[in-house]
């Protein structure tokens, strides 16, 4: 099973981050909006990406932003696993009604 990080570079006008992820070897996929990207997501390996003082400078001079998915954005992914090649593997949805609930 593959994770991906989906991020956004918020500062339009610059080179794009995924320059530097090329440059890196690092696998990453695009869409259609340039600035946004998701990154194959492994913590060592993402770990490791960040600590090369060079790209951490870049990733944070760029404003980089990992992007939340909404509830309704979910479920349309989930309506189009079959296109995405997705499977959904295991879910926990926690409404912060019920959270503050319990937690009082």
């Amino acid at each position: 099973m593959q994770f991906y990080k989906i991020l956004r570079q918020r500062k339009i006008n610059e080179d794009t981050f995924c320059n530097l992820l090329d440059i890196q070897n690092y696998d990453y996929i695009t869409g259609n909006n340039k600035n946004s990207f998701a990154i194959k997501y492994n913590p060592d390996t993402y770990n490791q990406l960040l600590d090369n003082n060079t790209i951490f400078k870049e990733y944070t001079s760029r404003a980089i932003q990992q992007l939340f998915v909404t509830n309704q954005k979910f479920l349309a992914m989930l309506n189009l696993s079959d296109f995405f090649n997705m499977k959904m593997v295991s879910c926990l949805f926690v409404e912060e009604v019920l959270v503050q609930k319990l937690l009082s």
